[in-house]
């Protein structure tokens, strides 16, 4: 096997052991600073076209209400994980109840939001947003 050949398979088993379920909610455990961002906020995704209002729950569940767009009105309690890329910028999933699954960078400094949706069919999407804070940080970090 080549050195880049190995490189490659190396860095591939660290991601995938990154994002391997772990034993309490088939997530990688929460970091301290994701929780101390994220959790009793609400913030609004606009993505142009649709809009979405995510209200962190816990460290583990979340609520998401879609506002604008062709399912207006829909929305979901769902347990999700998060990982710190860098303070200010998470990776954040889950999988919602009809099986789709939501996957996004949310970069709170520079107020973006990537996602991508695999619908319950299979279809892959992706999106660009800003992100709007509804909402003042915690007390921690005032």
């Amino acid at each position: 096997m080549s050195r880049k050949a190995r490189f490659l398979a190396a860095t591939i088993a660290i991601v995938a052991a990154q994002l391997a379920p772990g034993p309490a909610l088939g997530a990688p455990a929460r970091t301290p600073a994701a929780r101390a961002d994220q959790v009793g906020r609400t913030f609004v995704f606009d993505y142009g076209d649709f809009v979405v209002r995510v209200r962190y729950l816990s460290d583990s569940q979340l609520h998401w209400e879609q506002l604008k767009g062709p399912t207006i009105g829909l929305e979901g309690t769902e347990d999700y994980g998060v990982s710190t890329v860098r303070p200010g910028v998470y990776f954040v999933w889950w999988q919602e109840k009809d099986t789709s699954i939501v996957t996004q960078v949310v970069d709170l400094e520079r107020r973006r939001v990537h996602t991508t949706w695999t619908s319950p069919d299979k279809k892959l999407a992706a999106y660009q947003g800003t992100i709007v804070p509804q909402d003042s940080a915690p007390a921690s970090r005032r």
